[in-house]
């Protein structure tokens, strides 16, 4: 029998830890370049969707909002912000949300007309200086934010929102300045999956909530937040447990490292919409 090839990896090569981000993220935009060259690529997707009963089974919220409100959201897509589940994104169309794809590195105008801000992870401290020096929309990302627009943010994004960021060789670099750190880029990698619990409700999650995501990031903040969304446990290599309190919840932004897969909780997109659609009564 034969079976067909879906995709493959290629062998990777050992590199510093000081330049492990900017090789990554010339790897990672050479695939999406690529995206779509391989026969098997529509494949692979389509086998990996979530399946339609799990988002429109006895669920009540999409049967009345994706209908009735065309809630847009702006997702930061580009060089610098690549990291996303594509299930993530998905659950959003499928609950009612359009998503308007832009970049914060190249664009001279924000988005028109959307309700809520989507950025996900990748490398922004390899293009500090080039977001750092687009200051209209820095300060437009920042107006909008100020204004009360919903924003949710993981790893990158978190460190884009910081007052700056600090790269490898020292150099700091403005952010859009809603959370009050610096984004300090280091040798060591913080990596791992994590459990966690809501200890400070956000704009899409409740105290008490459970969540579990992954981290991997060379950064740290400068100043940790005095209230934390969340306490996550990471696990040592010897079995030692280490109590972790982070994630910001100021504004309605929601801005973390953790990086989360909704489809294990569906009402956090749920949740976003709503403010975003919230948001955009008041407009």
């Amino acid at each position: 029998t034969t079976l067909p090839l879906l995709a493959a990896s290629t062998n990777q090569v050992d590199v510093d830890p000081v330049n492990f981000d900017r090789v990554n993220a010339d790897r990672v935009n050479e695939g999406r370049e690529q995206q779509g060259e391989g026969e098997g690529c529509e494949q692979l997707l389509g086998r990996h969707s979530l399946p339609n009963e799990m988002i429109t089974k006895k669920n009540k919220f999409v049967n009345n909002l994706g209908e009735k409100i065309g809630v847009r959201i702006a997702v930061a897509r580009d060089r610098a912000f690549n990291f996303y589940y594509q299930d993530n994104l998905d659950l959003l169309c499928d609950l009612g949300g359009e998503l308007v794809f832009w970049s914060p590195l190249d664009d001279a105008v924000f988005p028109n007309s959307v309700q809520g801000m989507y950025f996900g992870g990748g490398f922004p401290e390899v293009f500090a200086k080039e977001l750092s020096g687009n200051v209209v929309i820095r300060e437009a990302v920042r107006k909008a934010i100020v204004a009360g627009m919903p924003v949710y943010a993981e790893c990158g994004g978190l460190m884009y929102l910081c007052d700056s960021i600090v790269d490898f060789e020292g150099n700091s670099w403005s952010g859009v300045g809603v959370l009050p750190a610096a984004a300090v880029m280091g040798k060591r990698l913080t990596l791992g999956y994590r459990e966690a619990v809501v200890e400070r409700e956000s704009s899409v999650l409740a105290a008490g909530d459970e969540v579990w995501g992954h981290e991997f990031h060379r950064s740290h903040l400068s100043v940790e937040p005095m209230a934390p969304v969340y306490r996550s446990w990471r696990y040592g290599k010897r079995g030692e447990v280490e109590a972790v309190g982070e994630g910001w919840g100021v504004y309605r932004v929601h801005a973390a490292y953790l990086h989360l897969h909704w489809g294990a909780r569906p009402d956090i997109p749920q949740r976003f919409l709503q403010q975003c659609a919230d948001f955009d009564c008041k407009g």
